[in-house]
C-alpha cells in the first residue's frame, strides 16, 4: 500500500511551487533498502535504494538533477509471478537513460508482460513546463498524459474505482495546495503535507477496497482497517517513508525524506528525518 500525490502548477506565480509531490511508501518492515542517497555510480541521482535479494539497486522514487523524476507503485496482488522481473528497475533506467518519458514509458508498455502488476509515473523538466505520463499495467496499452493538476495515484487495481482513503487525501491534499503554495508559507506547507501522509484514520467502509483485499487474500477486518488509512500500521508491515519534494520558479528543489521505523514496541515510531536541497537543473521556464 503506497500513497503518492503530485501537483503540477499550470501557471505558476512568483514565489510559488511548480511542482509539490507528497509521497507514502509502504512495505514490509523486514525488507531491506538503503535510504536516500547520491549513486556513487551516477552522482547525479538521489533516491532510495532495494537491497532485496535478486532486486538490488531498484527503487520505488528517484531522480536526476537534469529534471527527470519516476514514481513507482505496485499494484495489489495475492500470487506473484517466480520469473517476473524487479519492478524496480522500472524507475532507475529511466534516471539512467537518455529516453524521453513518451519514448520510456512506450517502451515499458511493450514488455509489460515481464513484470507483475504496476503503476508508473514519470515526469521530465522541459521548456514548456513538466511532461508527464502514467501506465497502469492493467489498465493501459498506452501511457496516458497528465495535465498540470493535482493527482493521487495508490495501489488500486481499477484507477476508475479510486479508494475512499485516495480520495481524501487528494481532498485534503488540493485545500492545503490552494492555501500554502508559496515559499514564504513553506514550514505550514510541509507540516500541513506531513500531516495528510500521517492520516491513520480508516477509511472504512469502502466497498472498492474492501472487495479487493478480500479478492486478494487480506480477510482479516483489522487488517483491512489499518490498511485502509492513509497512514498504515500493522505489526510487520507499514509506512515505512514520507517524502516530499518542493521545486520552486527556479528550479530549485527542497527534498524532505522521513523514515518511519518502527521500535520493538509497536506503540512506538522513531522518526529519522534527511533533509536535503539540491539545484536540479533543466530549462528555465
Amino acid at each position: 500500500m503506497c500513497l503518492l500525490l503530485l501537483f503540477i502548477n499550470p501557471n505558476p506565480r512568483p514565489g510559488q511551487y511548480r511542482l509539490i509531490v507528497a509521497s507514502n511508501r509502504d512495505e514490509f518492515y523486514g525488507r531491506p533498502s538503503k535510504a536516500a542517497h547520491w549513486w556513487e555510480s551516477h552522482p547525479d541521482i538521489l533516491s532510495g535504494t532495494d537491497q532485496e535479494k535478486g532486486k538490488e539497486g531498484g527503487t520505488w522514487l528517484g531522480m536526476h538533477k537534469c529534471g527527470k523524476m519516476g514514481f513507482l507503485l505496485n499494484v495489489t496482488e495475492k500470487d506473484k509471478s517466480q520469473d517476473a522481473k524487479g519492478r524496480g528497475s522500472l524507475v532507475t533506467d529511466f534516471l539512467t537513460g537518455d529516453a524521453t518519458v513518451d519514448e520510456y514509458l512506450k517502451s515499458v508498455a511493450l514488455q509489460a508482460r515481464d513484470y507483475d502488476p504496476f503503476q508508473l509515473l514519470l515526469l521530465e523538466n522541459s521548456t514548456l513546463g513538466w511532461n508527464c505520463s502514467y501506465f497502469h499495467k492493467l489498465h493501459h496499452t498506452d501511457p496516458v498524459s497528465l495535465e498540470p493538476g493535482s493527482y493521487c495515484v495508490c495501489n488500486s487495481r481499477d484507477p476508475a474505482k479510486p479508494w475512499k482513503k485516495a480520495e481524501h487525501a487528494l481532498s485534503s491534499f488540493r485545500e492545503v495546495v490552494d492555501e500554502y503554495n508559496s515559499s514564504q508559507h513553506r514550514a505550514a506547507l510541509i507540516s500541513c503535507l506531513l500531516n495528510i501522509l500521517r492520516d491513520d484514520t480508516s477509511q472504512l467502509p469502502d466497498p472498492n477496497f474492501e472487495s479487493c483485499q478480500s479478492k486478494h487474500g487480506i480477510m482479516d477486518m483489522l487488517a483491512q482497517e489499518r490498511l485502509s488509512a492513509i497512514f498504515v500500521k500493522l505489526p510487520v508491515y507499514g509506512t515505512r517513508t514520507h517524502t516530499l519534494i518542493l521545486v520552486d520558479l527556479r528550479m530549485y528543489c527542497r527534498i524532505i525524506w522521513i523514515n518511519e521505523v518502527p521500535l520493538v514496541d509497536d506503540d512506538i515510531m522513531h522518526v529519522n528525518v534527511k533533509q536535503g536541497n539540491i539545484s536540479v537543473c533543466g530549462p528555465a521556464i
